[in-house]
């Protein structure tokens, strides 16, 4: 009777966990955009003209 509950309980385990984590897999993919509105963004731009192959190159301007 002891063995009986064991192999339901790992065979119940063995069903049940990749359910679980496959639904926490889900939900944290299924809007990734949905609040990007919320997310605080700094932009720095420190970028200093260069001279290459003698001309100047002032790419972040």
């Amino acid at each position: 009777m002891k063995h009986k509950f064991l192999i339901g309980g790992a065979l119940a385990a063995g069903l049940v966990l990749p359910v679980i984590c496959a639904g926490l897999v889900i939900h944290s993919l299924w809007d990734p955009f949905g609040r990007t509105s919320q997310l605080p963004v700094a932009v720095v731009n420190e970028d200093r003209p260069v001279t290459y192959q003698g001309k100047r190159l002032a790419v972040g301007e």
